[in-house]
């Protein structure tokens, strides 16, 4: 693509200032505003005390009284920001493989600082983040191997199913962005073809579901305590004490054994209907402000991919005509999380993600990407991206109790 020296200047700005904010971004959830501990607290729980829900994340990290816990778990906490990473990585490579025109490449530069980009990675590296690049392998395959779609819906089942015992909300998650995939991005299948693909890719991840909801534990919190080593770890759960951090320059530190005892752990001795007054003890206020800001990320990722591609969002719905029935299997499927786990912002950042990723492979062959963009669009586009960067939604959800 031929470009003017002011644009080539705009694109070569931005592309330096996001590094340089991706830089800032990994050095603040480093040594800023550290949220390692609670990060891996996901992976405490194992199944030495019977059947319980993430007891293979657990398992994965190794016994929490082992001298190679906190290095393992971290590791994973880690790999899940740098797989979710590689994942929309991958993304941005269809987007640019048939030539870089200059709304691909805007749209390549975007994708870090959305919503549900870089800080939501960073700072949300729980383990369900590892299904992001699943469903993003599950989208690839679907639009680039068009004789593959079966096999590719199974293989996708199988991995959510036994992902749903590292972290149960992962077929949940994803449900909505897998069936859009499959209703999208599948070419010479029937609508009864793509409903059995839907069916096959979803329903063992909500099987796997169903046995940790039946056949899980719910009294083995005080047992898992009792094996976390006491260990002063530094850690961060308000904007105080990293000022206080920032004034003194010395790390803020807790017991872990005292902070996972009371603040995860303790949840492993509660069901769900328990779960479900957590979140209505939350209250009206404090819901609705999540569920804002939430909707807010979403619609600011739709809109602005929608702005510089120049391909309506509408056209997506115009593709699911007649076959809408397992989409909203999908979203629907997304109204446990929200009834048992108050972190709304986080739920509506995934199902953000689910969206964008599949548009963006939808409308990765428009001719509208390839045609040059008028100079307001690009003007548009730096800020876009400025706003994006300066007010990181993503930070919300990684936030610690």
């Amino acid at each position: 693509m031929r470009l003017s020296r002011n644009r080539k200047l705009a694109y070569a700005g931005v592309g330096v200032g996001i590094g340089l904010w991706s830089a800032i971004v990994v050095y603040g959830v480093i040594a800023v505003f550290p949220v390692e501990q609670y990060l891996i607290s996901y992976y405490l729980a194992d199944y030495r005390f019977g059947f319980i829900r993430r007891g293979l994340a657990g398992e994965l990290a190794g016994p929490v009284d082992g001298p190679y816990f906190f290095g393992h778990a971290t590791t994973l906490r880690w790999l899940a920001t740098i797989s979710y990473l590689l994942g929309l990585a991958a993304v941005a490579r269809v987007l640019v493989r048939g030539g870089w025109s200059e709304r691909r490449l805007m749209l390549v530069l975007l994708l870090p600082a959305l919503s549900f980009g870089l800080p939501f990675a960073a700072y949300s590296a729980r383990p369900d983040l590892f299904g992001a690049p699943a469903l993003v392998l599950l989208a690839l395959g679907l639009s680039t191997r068009p004789g593959w779609t079966m096999p590719c819906c199974a293989g996708y089942g199988v991995l959510m199913a036994v992902l749903a015992f590292v972290h149960e909300a992962l077929p949940l998650e994803f449900a909505f962005g897998a069936t859009l995939a499959i209703c999208l991005l599948t070419r010479g299948l029937s609508v009864a073809q793509r409903h059995r693909c839907a069916a096959v890719a979803v329903i063992p991840g909500v099987a796997a579901d169903a046995v940790v909801t039946a056949f899980g534990r719910h009294d083995v919190g005080a047992q898992l305590c009792s094996v976390v080593p006491h260990r002063m770890v530094p850690m961060m759960t308000s904007f105080g004490q990293v000022e206080q951090q920032l004034r003194t320059g010395r790390p803020v530190t807790r017991d872990y054994h005292a902070w996972a005892c009371r603040w995860y752990l303790a949840d492993y001795d509660r069901g769900w209907a328990d779960a479900m007054r957590v979140v209505a003890h939350k209250g009206v206020i404090g819901l609705t402000g999540s569920l804002v800001l939430g909707m807010l990320g979403v619609l600011a990722c739709v809109t602005a991919v929608q702005y510089l591609s120049g391909v309506p969002f509408t056209d997506l719905f115009a593709g699911l005509r007649g076959q809408w029935a397992w989409p909203a299997v999908g979203l629907a499927l997304t109204l446990p999380l929200f009834a048992t786990a108050f972190d709304w912002t986080r739920w509506l950042l995934i199902i953000g993600f689910d969206i964008v990723v599949v548009y963006l492979l939808f409308l990765r062959d428009r001719p509208e990407l390839d045609q040059p963009p008028p100079r307001r669009t690009v003007v548009a586009f730096v800020l876009i991206t400025v706003a994006f960067a300066v007010l990181p939604l993503g930070l919300v959800p990684g936030g610690t109790t």
